[in-house]
């Protein structure tokens, strides 16, 4: 019948109205995507005593982890690693958001370094991790619309003492593995930022030849296998401990294949993030 045509036709541009939509976001989201890898660490910083390295695996096109590696002075790393609660694009702009607010820029003042010119010339400071962490509580407060808060570990490593300052904002515990012992959890505590308005505690581990330290996102410890079985911290200190003779790419590419096979597969259901560093 004439209206049984009507609607099949209406159908059908129906059908190529949405095949456009959605080739569009794809676009859209492939797009969004190459700009959030962008911001992950294209050179890491070189160092006569230090190596670092780091693994990022979004779940999906974007993702809510996103981490940095970066120079602050001749003498001080800054390195960080946040997660968003939720996933999609909400919990992607807002890690891309923190993440340009923590990113050091030439001769002008940011969020972890101040650059001050005066009378006698121009002086550097290097801002404390706890005091940057407090700042991003200001710029992100809590949300009751989006819901949204982060987890984060910020911390500076001075190079020439193998000294690592570092605040943990509801985040999982850095993992030490010394030179000559097992893995040591650096327990840690503190708020997520947008929760609360309580000071943030400054840690410091201080580094010997040998020793590597770890932090890393609830994605890896939060892996399931197809018995809904998580991985787990025990089988992530184990993994590390495993590689603790190899070079530190090769323990983390040991450390994903463990992962992988616990997965049974490399798509995951959670973003994982990881950043590493071995003192020589």
């Amino acid at each position: 019948t004439v209206e049984v045509q009507m609607a099949l036709e209406m159908l059908e541009q129906t059908n190529q109205h949405l095949t456009k939509v959605n080739r569009r976001m794809s676009k859209d989201l492939q797009a969004a995507a190459k700009m959030q890898q962008a911001l992950l660490p294209d050179r890491l910083p070189r160092t006569a005593g230090v190596q670092f390295a780091w693994r990022f695996r979004p779940c999906d096109e974007l993702a809510g982890d996103i981490l940095n590696v970066f120079r602050l002075d001749k003498e001080h790393v800054g390195l960080y690693l946040l997660d968003v609660t939720g996933h999609g694009t909400a919990a992607a702009l807002l890690a891309v958001s923190v993440s340009r607010f923590l990113s050091p820029q030439n001769h002008a003042t940011t969020l972890v370094r101040e650059h001050d010119h005066d009378e006698e010339g121009c002086a550097d400071r290097v801002v404390p991790p706890a005091e940057v962490a407090q700042r991003l509580n200001r710029h992100f407060p809590w949300d009751s619309e989006l819901g949204q808060f982060f987890t984060l570990v910020y911390g500076v490593l001075n190079t020439r003492t193998q000294e690592f300052r570092y605040v943990s904002a509801g985040h999982l515990d850095p993992l030490h593995l010394p030179a000559g012992g097992g893995v040591v959890v650096q327990k840690s505590g503190g708020l997520p930022i947008g929760i609360g308005d309580l000071p943030y505690e400054e840690k410091v581990i201080r580094l010997a030849p040998g020793d590597r330290l770890v932090l890393y996102s609830d994605g890896i410890t939060e892996t399931m296998n197809g018995e809904r079985n998580l991985f787990g911290p025990k089988r992530l200190r184990s993994a590390l401990e495993d590689g603790r003779n190899k070079g530190l790419e090769e323990c983390l590419d040991h450390l994903f294949e463990r992962l992988e096979d616990w997965n049974r597969g490399p798509r995951f259901d959670d973003d994982l993030s990881l950043v590493a560093m071995h003192v020589k």
